[in-house]
């Protein structure tokens, strides 16, 4: 419970009451940074989302793509006709 910056504290023995003291919360080590919490992570980039085995042996992974593919031509057959109606 107790740290470096405990002895170093202009009353070490008041911080460490306070920290023992009961039903306190510790303070988070990222409250007195400059940046924001969490925006250092802006560049790692996230991995491409995976179905559970369990899932993914169903195929609905195919049926998914499928019916994607079916609306994007749909839709893409629509804005054929709307142009020729112009």
């Amino acid at each position: 419970m107790k740290s470096g910056v405990d002895a170093i504290a202009a009353d070490p023995k008041l911080l460490v009451f306070l920290k023992a003291y009961r039903n306190t919360v510790p303070v988070p080590r990222h409250w007195c940074q400059k940046r924001k919490f969490l925006q250092g992570k802006r560049g790692i980039e996230k991995q491409p989302f995976q179905l559970p085995d369990f899932i993914a042996a169903t195929g609905i992974e195919k049926i998914i793509q499928f019916s994607f593919k079916e609306n994007e031509s749909l839709s893409t057959l629509k804005m054929l006709y709307d142009l020729q109606t112009l």
